[in-house]
């Protein structure tokens, strides 16, 4: 990467470029210095989907090269990869590390597969989306199998701490705590709203079966998890909206930001009511339906607590 410009060589010949998108736009430029030749496109649309250009104006630059430079790229891969070492889970480096807007890492993961004849596949390459699959070309170099695109890898104590690609980007390894993180939150997300709905449905059977209802013990903190419970769900789904105005270039005011940050605090302070109503219940034998249910609630309860705690989410510092 030089002053703005990204190095894209086609065909043999040097190439500098840059891409980008804004909400409006979405463009592309290639230039030729020794050759005096360029091309720039820009849509004003996304097609039929937020990344449909991207592959096209990748397609496009390529074509254009083909077409007025073409050339041949050798075949140079070197025998014994390390395609293996390579497997496994990506996030980009260019992104949120200190703010909320970090969660956003979970959501635009690069997967990379080792094949059985030592080339690697991309089921969504970094740069263009599009499936692709690449060969090592040197001891830390990958070349696009059928095209010019190169990636460059860092390796530090024998394991991938790096991976450059489209000159100007790197992609990081995710581990796996970190992988785990969005599964586990949807699943304690999911808990949650099954215990809040079942709430006033179990209490419906029972007065349509007339049937009593649990008694007065603990009914305090059975409370003050339910509460806990809806103020995690709406706490989530108000990052969401948050997040999507961010997102969306829309500023979030910091009333609705701090308003979404109190929810996520009652949560997790949940943990302390749900505690205390499951020591109750095993102190009183309440039966292992009972503490079974608390025990996946406080779990639940904590596994949100902990999302908030690793994506700052309740952080006094809410610039973005």
């Amino acid at each position: 990467m030089t002053l703005g410009w990204f190095q894209e060589d086609q065909n043999g010949h040097r190439v500098v470029g840059h891409g980008g998108d804004t909400n409006f736009f979405h463009s592309h430029l290639n230039l030729y210095p020794e050759d005096g030749a360029g091309i720039y496109v820009s849509f004003n649309s996304t097609g039929t989907s937020g990344t449909a250009t991207i592959g096209l104006r990748s397609g496009l630059m390529r074509d254009f090269a083909d077409r007025y430079f073409p050339g041949e790229t050798a075949s140079t891969a070197v025998e014994g990869s390390n395609a293996e070492l390579l497997a496994g889970t990506y996030h980009s480096s260019r992104g949120f590390h200190s703010t909320f807007l970090s969660a956003l890492d979970l959501f635009s993961t690069t997967e990379i597969t080792a094949l059985d004849d030592g080339r690697i596949a991309f089921e969504a390459d970094p740069g263009t989306l599009e499936p692709a699959v690449y060969e090592q070309v040197g001891p830390d170099l990958w070349r696009e199998v059928g095209g010019e695109r190169l990636l460059a890898v860092r390796v530090e104590g024998g394991e991938v701490t790096g991976i450059v690609h489209d000159a100007a980007f790197t992609l990081l390894p995710m581990d796996v705590e970190r992988r785990l993180q969005l599964p586990l939150t949807i699943g304690a997300l999911a808990v949650l709203l099954f215990g809040l709905l079942a709430w006033p449905a179990g209490a419906l059977y029972r007065k349509l079966r007339r049937r009593p209802g649990p008694g007065p013990e603990g009914r305090r903190w059975r409370v003050l998890v339910r509460i806990a419970a809806a103020c995690s769900v709406l706490a989530i789904a108000g990052w969401a909206a948050v997040v999507m105005l961010a997102m969306g270039l829309q500023d979030p005011s910091a009333a609705l930001i701090r308003a979404v940050q109190v929810l996520q605090l009652a949560g997790a302070l949940g943990l302390v009511p749900a505690v205390v109503r499951l020591v109750g219940e095993i102190r009183r034998r309440a039966g292992w339906r009972a503490v079974t249910g608390t025990v996946v609630t406080l779990l639940a309860l904590g596994a949100v607590a902990d999302f908030a705690i690793e994506f700052q989410l309740l952080s006094p510092n809410i610039s973005y």
